[in-house]
């Protein structure tokens, strides 16, 4: 889990809470056709306050350790959300949760970007390619795949050393509304506590969600290690060539074919030369090969989301769910 917004209706929020904004870092305070609206921030969590009710937003992972390169177990983000209702002096056991996304970072061979175009489809979400990143957004989900470094870099996010210098596709998928939530979970309304308790369920739907995206079929790709020139590229390209139209005993067939129809007769060895050639060519063997990029995340999606099931087994989303809520220290 990572970004998650709680929504705590206005009739649950304490009298005295305007005090309380005003304490924040970065508090700001506007005033509009007679209404309110406060507001700021508690380390990453960015807090509304206005005559709706109080809504808290930021990522919980980022909470916990100051970054999202790491997975929150069940535990940590039980042990980071009671820290934070105490931060906000609210009880946010009893909030909606309104928007809620879950996301891993997959250590990758190749560069991320040869990796986002081979994501083509999904039915009911609208794709937008971006540089560095991919989008599926629907009314109410979205999915997000981009370069983890890359965006912590242009964040100026400090990177640890384990992270820099690698290949860390990032593949998020969220519900962007308590009521979109509610109808997968099939509940009325929506807590922290409920969704620890369908863990398990939610994380399903993570890797479902990346299996249903229509991707392209592995094409094939340059073998680098034995194409160094351009020389080398051109070469291959006449032999991808030769493959194209059936090989080289089907080109040999067609210099024939024209040979008897008058053409290659500038000269009696036109058409000998161009089958000399031809065989010299198709010596090499070919340097391209199967590019297996989907394959290889494929298999790396799918050992992540069967790793995620110890972090978050069905007695441990049971218990935590049960004891999340801790005294919130009062304003």
């Amino acid at each position: 889990m990572d970004t998650i917004k709680f929504i705590i209706d206005i009739n649950d929020v304490p009298d005295n809470y305007q005090q309380f904004m005003e304490t924040l870092e970065t508090y700001a305070c506007t005033y509009k056709n007679n209404t309110f609206k406060m507001t700021g921030h508690i380390d990453n969590f960015f807090i509304t306050y206005d005559n709706r009710g109080v809504r808290v937003m930021g990522s919980l992972t980022r909470y916990i350790y100051g970054d999202n390169f790491r997975t929150a177990s069940i535990s940590q983000l039980a042990e980071g959300f009671e820290k934070l209702c105490s931060a906000v002096h609210l009880d946010l056991g009893s909030a909606k949760v309104g928007r809620v996304d879950f996301a891993e970072n997959i250590l990758v061979k190749f560069p991320v970007k040869d990796y986002l175009n081979s994501f083509i489809h999904l039915r009911y979400f609208n794709r937008h390619e971006y540089p560095t990143n991919l989008k599926f957004v629907s009314a109410n989900r979205f999915i997000n795949i981009y370069d983890k470094v890359a965006e912590a870099k242009h964040s100026n996010v400090k990177i640890d050393e384990v992270f820099k210098d690698k290949n860390f596709l990032r593949f998020e998928f969220g519900y962007t509304n308590h009521s979109a939530l509610c109808s997968f979970l099939k509940l009325r309304k929506c807590t922290f506590k409920d969704v620890l308790r369908n863990y398990p369920k939610l994380i399903d739907e993570w890797l479902r969600q990346y299996n249903l995206i229509q991707k392209e079929v592995d094409g094939v790709m340059f073998d680098f290690d034995k194409l160094h020139t351009s020389k080398d590229i051109m070469k291959e390209l006449q032999i991808q060539g030769i493959l194209r139209l059936g090989g080289l005993k089907e080109v040999l067939r067609m210099i024939d074919v024209g040979k008897r129809r008058g053409y290659f007769n500038s000269h009696k060895d036109v058409a000998s030369n161009i089958r000399s050639k031809l065989k010299e060519i198709t010596v090499s063997r070919s340097s391209v090969k199967e590019s297996k990029l989907m394959e290889e995340l494929n298999r790396k999606m799918s050992l992540v989301h069967f790793h995620a099931y110890p972090k978050c087994n069905l007695q441990d989303c049971t218990d935590y769910s049960s004891n999340i809520f801790s005294k919130v220290p009062p304003l």
